[in-house]
């Protein structure tokens, strides 16, 4: 019974010495190649990276600039006389002032983020860019001063194109693009002076 139990144990010690396990060393370095490592890292940097040259150029903002206009013939919407100074039946000489409005009016009915930031606009607002005028003079006897008004519509699409900004001045364009319908309204005026009833 002796015999067989130090058998066993001798085997099992033989066994222990004897297999691949137990003859490497625990703490045995694994080497790899750089192009393996790179493959697992992506070749990034690890530990001490390289700062970023600061003279450089690097994109600082970006802007938008209108690259393309389409605009439609002018459309009458309306035609009336304004104001009206006769002096037929009169014997002397008479003075007058007019002062009015072109009431102009603009606004972009379409368009988007580019659009606004080109124009610095709210899409969909209404802005007024009025004028006025000022007409006067002597009407002489005999002879009658209208003045005409006519109201008038012009219509515009216009594109704008994204560009990247760089640090030392040069700009690129990125790709993005907007379009918006552009609409200005406004009075024209015509003074007539003639002769007659």
């Amino acid at each position: 019974m002796k015999r067989l139990l130090l058998w066993a144990a001798t085997t099992a010690v033989l066994a222990l010495f004897t297999s691949p396990a137990a003859s490497a060393p625990a703490s045995a370095p694994i080497i790899i190649g750089q192009a393996e490592l790179d493959a697992a890292v992506g070749a990034g940097c690890l530990v001490k990276c390289p700062k970023a040259d600061p003279a450089a150029p690097q994109v600082v903002g970006h802007q938008w600039q209108e690259t393309h206009r389409l605009t439609g013939e002018d459309q009458q919407l309306n035609y009336s006389v304004w104001a009206e100074h006769s002096n037929v039946r009169g014997l002397s000489p008479i003075h007058y002032t007019l002062r009015p409005s072109n009431g102009c009016r603009y606004v972009f009915t379409s368009g988007g983020n580019g659009i606004a930031a080109a124009f610095g606009v709210k899409v969909g607002y209404t802005y007024v860019c009025d004028t006025l005028y000022n007409f006067s003079g002597t009407v002489q006897p005999g002879y009658r001063v209208r003045l005409y008004a006519t109201d008038l519509k012009r219509v515009s699409l216009i594109t704008v194109s994204e560009y990247a900004v760089w640090s030392d001045g040069r700009t690129e364009p990125t790709g993005r693009s907007d379009t918006g319908r552009f609409e200005q309204r406004w009075t024209s005026f015509t003074l007539t002076n003639t002769k007659g009833q």
